[in-house]
């Protein structure tokens, strides 16, 4: 019987304060579970949708200074 580790796909945003908390962690758990990690990089949100910023909440800006340092 062969082996086969589980297998997880991270969709990796460059300009997520989030995914940049994440992936050292992420890199433990992988090396620690043997796990299969395939990072599927992903496109900025002002590029998906360039209207975006211009209907955001006004909140969510303070919302994430302040929560990606608690993550962190």
């Amino acid at each position: 019987m062969s082996e086969t580790w589980p297998q997880v796909d991270l969709f990796y945003s460059y300009r997520s304060p989030y995914s940049y908390l994440s992936i050292n962690r992420l890199a433990d758990w992988v090396e620690a579970d043997h796990t299969d990690l395939t990072v599927r990089p992903i496109l900025p949100l002002a590029i998906r949708q360039p209207d975006f910023f211009a209907k955001v909440d006004p909140l969510l800006p303070p919302y994430v200074e302040n929560d990606a340092p608690r993550v962190a």
